[in-house]
């Protein structure tokens, strides 16, 4: 049964609450925060490591951030506005901002993933948290904003108080499009090895704010869906194990170089799915890949139905977006490479060859440009300026249009 809402008398108290918030938490409550426990040099020395990647973000990032952060560490569970409600300089304040502070110690601040869906009145929206499945109703003419500009969005990440009757956002709305969930788990299981379950990341990222403040620098790159199918980095490794390939012959595709098997099913081999095991008999060591959930799956029930396990959910997994982020922009090292691909891999292209594929993707680039200009394509035009045949330009573009028609928020 929906949940009825007083919607009126929640716009009311929604007011109310964000006068107070104006006057008393970022004219006085926050700068005094700041000043007392140096959390403009702790947030500073926290974003060093970010420091590439935050000279590019928008105009104002840094100081919006900043707030949030502080307004964070005020009002998370446990915060410091517990410490100071019995200080001196807040018997200067009136009544009524003490008891509003009093209210929100009482009920701590979130900031968490999202999932956004709007509610029957203008600036009111269902959040759910990605991570916990906690739902809260809460009113934001920020999101309103962002939803109409951008379309489809997989999450936002909120920092969000109780005024009483609802939510209300505070200082930087963050969100994203192609980034998801699972991306988030597998960057907090990177940071702390602690991270084991998604129950495990909401307090991490209230603990450590920065890490996923700064993944809004990809927040426009959209999830690539090829054929129906989200692509998505798979790998798990299984080290000590006793399998013999030869008895898969006939429901999968082995090969053997040396030491080194290669088993494949028919069609996840293929485009984009590109789903593998590779096996060193002498180490004993398994590696499951993929670039679709679907192709891990089938390697997965494979290997599960002749006696061997593998993790459900590949120890990798996540999105082109999240690899290249936490690889080119974070400077991360990730392992996620194989050892035993390139025992299998065909021979280096010819010269040739490598000039006709670099041109391929300079029409591909150009077709992507005009897509996000919403400019329409000319076969002919690519094919002059890049010196390649008509026929292969049109084949190329009815390829990537349908591509770019199945990303979410396009189209």
């Amino acid at each position: 049964m929906t949940k009825k809402h007083d919607y009126h008398r929640m716009l009311r108290q929604c007011e109310k609450s964000s006068e107070l918030t104006a006057e008393f938490v970022d004219r006085f409550l926050v700068p005094y925060a700041v000043e007392r426990e140096n959390l403009d040099a702790e947030f500073l020395n926290a974003a060093s490591r970010y420091r590439d990647v935050i000279r590019k973000m928008p105009e104002g990032w840094a100081g919006y951030s900043m707030t949030q952060y502080a307004c964070l560490k005020l009002f998370k569970r446990g915060g410091l506005a517990a410490k100071y409600i019995n200080h001196s300089a807040l018997k200067t304040r009136s009544a009524e901002e003490i008891g509003f502070l009093r209210f929100q110690i009482d009920h701590p601040w979130c900031l968490s993933f999202f999932g956004v869906e709007r509610l029957p009145k203008a600036l009111f929206f269902e959040l759910t948290d990605v991570f916990s499945g906690e739902v809260f109703t809460v009113y934001s003419k920020g999101i309103d904003s962002i939803l109409q500009t951008s379309g489809s969005l997989s999450m936002l990440l909120l920092l969000i108080g109780f005024n009483g009757l609802c939510w209300q956002t505070y200082g930087t709305l963050a969100y994203f499009i192609g980034l998801q969930p699972f991306d988030i788990y597998y960057f907090a299981t990177l940071l702390n090895g602690g991270v084991k379950h998604h129950e495990d990341v909401p307090a991490f990222i209230e603990d450590n704010p920065l890490h996923f403040m700064v993944l809004y620098y990809r927040a426009e790159l959209p999830l690539v869906i090829s054929r129906g199918h989200p692509v998505i980095h798979c790998k798990s490794e299984v080290k000590k194990i006793d399998l013999d390939p030869e008895k898969l012959v006939g429901e999968a595709l082995v090969r053997k170089v040396q030491h080194i098997y290669k088993i494949t099913l028919p069609g996840s081999e293929d485009f984009p799915h590109y789903g593998a095991c590779y096996y060193h008999s002498q180490k004993r060591h398994l590696v499951v890949t993929a670039m679709t959930e679907w192709a891990y799956g089938k390697m997965a029930e494979l290997l599960g139905e002749n006696g061997i396990s593998v993790p459900e959910r590949p120890r990798i997994f996540a999105t082109p977006v999240m690899m290249s982020l936490l690889k080119n922009d974070l400077k991360m090292k990730i392992d996620y490479g194989n050892p035993y691909e390139k025992t299998f891999a065909g021979p280096e292209p010819s010269d040739k060859e490598k000039a006709f594929l670099e041109k391929l993707n300079a029409v591909m680039r150009d077709v992507v440009e005009a897509s996000n200009a919403k400019r329409p394509v000319d076969a002919a035009v690519l094919a002059r300026r890049h010196g390649v045949e008509i026929e292969t330009v049109n084949q190329l573009v009815e390829s990537m249009e349908n591509t770019l028609r199945n990303i979410p928020g396009r189209g």
